[in-house]
């Protein structure tokens, strides 16, 4: 509902805007309304984050307790209490499917689907599969996805002055045209004496 009214009142601002557009408002709207449902909601912005920031403490705290003797089963019993995103309830429903004997694939299916965990997952069923030590994979995946994290860190950081420059730009352009080059300007041309 919330889309609705935020498409009717960008629709009628820009009708307003340019009077010539009214004809074309319904499909302003309807374009507007497409837009904005296709954006993700603030409960899934939120919980793709939390997702996100556990997945690596998720894969180190499982890779220690793999590699001090535990069992993935045993691992994820003890980690999956642990989680309070999302990745809590896949746990679960992992741990639960490997309890019957389902094949890792199918156990981790729901975590194929994410693409915040695909690529992780991915290697942990290869592994599983082949019958590979998954500890070391692991706290691999894991360090390699907090230097991930860190990097995107820096990269925003890095796009931040670039972003922050435009509107202060906007701001004191004005302000120093008007209150630097306007008055010369003024100075320079009442001062000619043309005749």
């Amino acid at each position: 509902m919330r889309s609705n009214k935020s498409a009717l009142l960008f629709s009628v601002a820009i009708v307003l805007l340019s009077p010539k557009l009214f004809l074309i408002s319904p499909v302003i709207y309807w374009f507007i309304l497409r837009l904005i449902q296709s954006l993700p909601s603030k409960e899934q912005a939120q919980s793709q984050l939390s997702v996100e920031v556990e997945l690596p403490f998720f894969g180190q705290i499982l890779a220690a307790l793999i590699t001090a003797g535990a069992n993935l089963l045993t691992a994820l019993e003890v980690v999956a209490p642990l989680l309070n995103s999302d990745l809590s309830r896949r746990a679960f429903r992992s741990i639960d499917l490997l309890k019957v004997g389902a094949s890792p694939s199918q156990a981790w299916r729901e975590w194929q689907d994410d693409p915040a965990t695909c690529e992780w997952v991915g290697g942990l069923i290869r592994a599983q599969e082949r019958g590979r030590p998954i500890g070391h994979l692991l706290r691999v995946s894991a360090i390699s996805l907090v230097e991930e994290r860190s990097r995107r860190a820096r990269m925003q950081v890095s796009k931040l002055g670039v972003k922050l420059s435009l509107p202060i730009g906007i701001c004191f352009l004005p302000a120093f045209i008007f209150g630097a080059i306007v008055p010369i300007v003024i100075s320079f041309f009442s001062t000619l004496k043309f005749f």
